[in-house]
């Protein structure tokens, strides 16, 4: 597990970096495609981790604006920021 995954509940997204190729990563999504428990495992966190309430519909704006004067935010403890707000396991 690469350090950028620390933290982050298994299968809630595909590491691009965990296979060796396009094509691999390419067999697989095609595998998810055709195999829906499969495909579903990818959203079984929502059953233990609560999404966002609040949406800010200019995330992506402000995140574009953020990018573009290089303005960097780093939280304190990155698990702590990803954990927080989250339901208890069940």
């Amino acid at each position: 597990m690469h350090g950028l995954h620390l933290g982050l509940p298994s299968k809630t997204f595909i590491a691009l970096d965990e296979f060796q190729s396009v094509e691999e990563l390419g067999k697989y999504l095609n595998y998810l495609r055709h195999d829906d428990i499969a495909y579903a495992r990818y959203f079984e966190w929502t059953k233990c981790y609560a999404k966002p309430k609040l949406y800010h519909s200019d995330a992506f704006c402000k995140l574009c604006e953020g990018i573009q004067k290089k303005k960097r935010m780093t939280p304190k403890d990155p698990v702590e920021f990803f954990s927080k707000n989250q339901r208890e396991s069940l």
